[in-house]
């Protein structure tokens, strides 16, 4: 795992009046491993490793909860999240039934939003409703990134979906302290 530290961007004032906390880094992994990165404050940005790519994730240290699950799309459609070799073949290999029915998945450019609320008050043990549009503001008034795949070597074997074997990212970070 090689990581580059671009570095914190200063505090800014936010839209909503708060200090605006904003990181850039940069890293690169191979399959299977993880990478972490943390974000002051108390967060860690990580990619944790699938079958044939990662899940990029935001976490509290001591909580499982991934903070990012609610970054939209919810359902139907593959999660900017999810980074899995099939997404990056042009075209899919006949043969790989991706998860989605999809032909392409997510861009080069992944977007995804964060909130400590993910798993309390929003989207909670308790909770009997829906996620609302409001809750997904609320998420994303907290904190958003943007992750993008910059380089990416994939391995094929025949009648198999892709699977991404090194992948070198930039990610963004903002967070409403």
């Amino acid at each position: 795992m090689l990581a580059i530290l671009l570095g914190p961007v200063p505090t800014l004032a936010s839209p909503c009046g708060c200090s605006l906390y904003q990181d850039v880094f940069e890293g690169s992994v191979a399959h299977g491993e993880a990478y972490r990165h943390e974000i002051p404050g108390r967060l860690v940005f990580a990619l944790e490793p699938s079958r044939t790519g990662w899940l990029a994730t935001v976490r509290e240290p001591g909580r499982h909860e991934d903070l990012a699950r609610l970054t939209p799309p919810l359902h139907f459609a593959p999660n900017p999240r999810e980074i899995e070799g099939w997404q990056l073949a042009t075209p899919v290999p006949a043969g790989c039934a991706t998860p989605y029915g999809a032909q392409a998945g997510p861009g080069e450019r992944r977007d995804f939003i964060f909130s400590p609320e993910v798993g309390r008050s929003i989207a909670g043990p308790a909770s009997t409703a829906a996620v609302t549009p409001d809750d997904l503001e609320d998420i994303e008034a907290f904190g958003s990134g943007t992750l993008w795949i910059q380089g990416a070597e994939l391995a094929a074997e025949a009648g198999a979906c892709p699977r991404i074997e090194t992948l070198r990212f930039r990610v963004e970070v903002a967070v409403s302290l």
